[in-house]
Parts: structure tokens; C-alpha cells; sequence
């Protein structure tokens, strides 16, 4: 089989301008979420994170905001024992207010921010709501 000396400098060529182009192109960087991010940026979702112990310890459970989360058998649907959170995370721009009554009643806490302890609402919590903050 004979090729002629044009096509082969023209396979030459595009064999080489394919290898620079392939060499060049970025890899894209993944970078790891850190452990107990509580926003998910692609999908602009945010979640507050729950825990059984005080200080971020135990076992956690995302909740997406907006919840609410009207009585225990709610909270077990999340996997979230009655009156076992002690401690939370809660990104910003998020409010939580936990209640120590099934459908909102009872005593009233409302929380921004981390709160690794929750003091007289700790272990209390029967119902709760997590919203997003109004915008000035």
C-alpha cells in the first residue's frame, strides 16, 4: 500500500496537533467536602445537621431546609429519636426553633449558627422548624 508524501504529513500533522491539544487540557480538581458541611453549594440546598451528642459528637442526621417537622413520628421518619438532640449545625442564613412539645407547643428555642450545646432545650426536642432567614 502506497501513500502519497501530502497525506501523510497531513496524518502527521493531526496526530500531533491531537496529542498537544489532549496534553493541555486541564484535569479538573475535585476537591473533598469537609466533614459536617452543612451547604451544598452546587444545588444551592442547604441542611441543617443534628446530632445526639453534645459538641458535634454521635450520630448525625442532615435535614433540608425547609422542614417541618410537626411530632416525633416525623423526626423518627428522618431517623431522629424523639428528645435526643443535643447539639446542631446550622448554616448561615438558616434559623432552627426546636420545641419540646409535639405539633410546636411547649417551650420555644429559635438558633442560628453552630450551637454545640443546647442547654435547657437539650434532649428535648419533639418538633422543630428550619427556615430560611428573610432577607433584609
Amino acid at each position: 500500500m502506497k501513500h502519497s508524501l501530502p497525506a501523510v504529513l497531513a496524518a502527521l500533522c493531526i496526530v500531533a496537533f491531537t496529542s498537544r491539544t489532549v496534553a493541555q487540557t486541564p484535569t479538573p480538581s475535585i476537591t473533598p467536602k469537609p466533614l459536617g458541611e452543612t451547604e451544598v453549594k452546587r444545588s444551592g440546598k442547604y441542611y441543617v445537621q443534628f446530632f445526639l451528642e453534645e459538641n458535634f459528637k454521635g450520630k448525625a442526621f442532615r435535614v433540608p431546609v425547609p422542614a417541618e417537622l410537626i411530632n416525633d413520628a416525623e423526626l423518627k421518619k428522618l431517623g431522629i429519636p424523639n428528645d435526643s438532640i443535643q447539639s446542631m449545625k446550622i448554616p448561615e442564613g438558616v434559623t432552627v426553633t426546636l420545641y419540646d412539645g409535639a405539633g410546636y407547643g411547649g417551650r420555644n428555642k429559635t438558633f442560628t449558627g453552630n450551637v454545640p450545646k443546647l442547654d435547657d432545650m437539650r434532649s428535648m426536642t419533639s418538633s422543630l422548624k428550619a427556615q430560611l432567614q428573610a432577607k433584609p
